[in-house]
């Protein structure tokens, strides 16, 4: 793989992802494949995102003075598409925890519908923290521009760098990408079996449940 190093800074941006790739045995400028890493890029992330959602979370008061018929009603996409400007997608398994971090009974709540939690009567007024699944961000142009950073853990940019060169290599020269996605399919199958801050719904945990 023409010995490039997959190693980078703690936040990994659009510019150093296309600088990564670039390196990766092409035999012309990447520049010439702008708008094939452009694609590369927003289908990699959407595929290594869907092994390991990007969570965010927003904090909840559930009180007494909400209640309809002592139940709450919370439309989670409109709680946090209001405050962080739309990086909302959906909602996991289990989108609710106490403030001590552990997974609120899900005896007291259900989820309505994909984007809405139905707090039910016996669920306890207070404070909770409700887990969401980030959308994917549009990589575009003005990405290279912003030089926006990419949202991922070290290891997951890695695989994201073998998606992108296969990709881009696809028509050119497909053995060198069909090598490249071999190696992204292995190093996602590593991710998989020994990555300790994810659980299999996609939860980080970087606090003790």
């Amino acid at each position: 793989m023409g010995g490039a190093s997959l190693q980078r800074s703690i936040d990994m941006t659009f510019s150093e992802l296309y600088e990564t790739v670039s390196h990766f045995g092409f035999d012309t400028d990447l520049e010439d494949f702008k708008s094939q890493f452009i694609d590369a890029a927003n289908r990699g992330f959407k595929q290594v995102t869907r092994r390991f959602p990007r969570m965010g979370e927003k904090r909840y008061i559930l009180e007494e003075k909400d209640r309809q018929n002592g139940m709450v009603l919370v439309n989670v996409k409109d709680l946090v598409n209001g405050v962080h400007g739309g990086e909302y997608a959906s909602l996991p398994e289990n989108p609710v925890r106490t403030m001590n971090g552990e997974l609120f009974r899900n005896d007291q709540y259900r989820l309505f519908n994909r984007d809405t939690i139905l707090f039910l009567p016996k669920a306890v007024n207070g404070e909770y923290i409700i887990d969401y699944v980030k959308r994917a961000p549009k990589f575009n142009l003005d990405s290279f521009n912003k030089d926006m950073d990419i949202d991922l853990d070290d290891d997951l940019c890695e695989a994201l760098a073998l998606y992108c060169a296969y990709y881009v290599l696809l028509e050119e020269n497909a053995e060198l990408a069909s090598a490249y996605y071999a190696r992204y399919t292995e190093m996602m199958s590593e991710i998989i079996l020994t990555k300790p801050t994810h659980t299999p719904n996609g939860y980080r945990i970087d606090k003790g449940w």
